[in-house]
């Protein structure tokens, strides 16, 4: 890797040497492992360290304006941070659609952009009953994942695998069931080990017997039987060659988003915040923005209280607040 000097001048005009120089930054990212959501900030360290000013943020630098420009060019889409909370399945008449919601809650959502996938057209024909189903089930999703951003990255990983595994077809829906149970039990787990309670093999995997016994017997408040039984499963169901039925599957996905829900309020929010905070890279790096939506009730302090997120059908007007953060 051969080192490339360029004068600060032509960093901020991004001629000359920049695109030399940019490569030899980029050669240093990928060699670091670079991930793409995270790579204009990583750049950027590289520069300083190299000697050169550099200024990000709102109100940026010809700099900063520069390297944002050229990493976009290669990162395309990767380079986007999602701002929605993890994604979730639902179905509607049967078909599985992934819900979208945003980490700043809006007033309003377009039933197009809440379902991601799901057709202006086919909006057009749901009965205005499942509709206010729809959004009541959306409402309370909402209101467990802003719970569940407490639980570790490592944790909620699972139930983003099960909603995909539900999206991606019936072929699927066995481990969709083994991922909701696994879930549960790595948030369990995620409270209960710094207790020193520690549960393997067949009984860490057993949230409706053991490791709930052992959750009981560390204090905690019983957990809803009826969601434990719909989550609980079997671990032969990962070798199942049989496709799981998808209405189990479904409600296991769901009954797992519930129980994570009360289990994450056993873990205390990040505290309000007068003016700001550090945000290390290392935590950043781990998930983007499952950090972003645990801070966010910190920073909004008292603004932080739940509101009901109206989903609409058509188009919305300018002013009513259906326009989404890109996600």
């Amino acid at each position: 890797m051969q080192k490339v000097k360029i004068t600060q001048e032509e960093l901020s005009r991004g001629d000359g040497q920049f695109d030399r120089y940019m490569q030899y930054v980029f050669q240093r990212l990928t060699a670091a492992s670079c991930v793409p959501e995270l790579a204009l900030f990583q750049a950027a360290s590289l520069i300083k360290k190299d000697g050169y000013v550099i200024k990000l943020g709102s109100d940026p630098d010809a700099v900063g304006l520069s390297v944002a420009n050229w990493i976009s060019n290669h990162f395309g889409e990767r380079q986007e941070i999602s701002y929605c909370l993890p994604q979730v399945a639902h179905q509607l008449y049967g078909i599985t659609y992934l819900l979208r919601m945003p980490i700043l809650r809006p007033d309003s959502i377009l039933l197009t952009q809440a379902a991601d996938g799901l057709s202006p057209s086919f909006e057009q024909r749901l009965p205005a009953k499942m509709l206010a189903q729809f959004e009541q089930d959306y409402n309370d999703l909402y209101g467990a994942l802003e719970l569940i951003v407490r639980l570790d990255a490592t944790t909620v990983v699972h139930l983003e695998s099960a909603a995909q595994r539900l999206y991606a077809g019936s072929v699927h829906h066995a481990l969709s069931r083994w991922e909701s149970l696994h879930f549960v039990e790595r948030a369990m787990k995620e409270v209960l080990e710094p207790l020193g309670v520690k549960e393997t093999g067949k009984n860490g995997h057993d949230v409706a017997g053991v490791l709930h016994d052992c959750w009981q017997a560390a204090g905690k408040k019983p957990l809803p039987r009826k969601l434990l039984d719909d989550v609980h499963c079997s671990a032969d169901i990962r070798y199942q060659k049989s496709p799981a039925p998808f209405l189990q599957a479904m409600q296991a996905h769901h009954a797992s988003i519930q129980l994570a829900a009360l289990i994450a309020q056993e873990i205390p929010p990040v505290p309000p915040l007068e003016s700001g905070m550090l945000i290390r890279f290392k935590d950043l790096v781990r998930d983007a923005s499952l950090l972003l939506a645990r801070i966010q009730p910190a920073l909004q302090g008292e603004k932080s209280a739940v509101q009901w997120v109206k989903v609409v059908v058509g188009t919305p007007s300018p002013d009513d607040g259906s326009s989404l953060l890109p996600c």
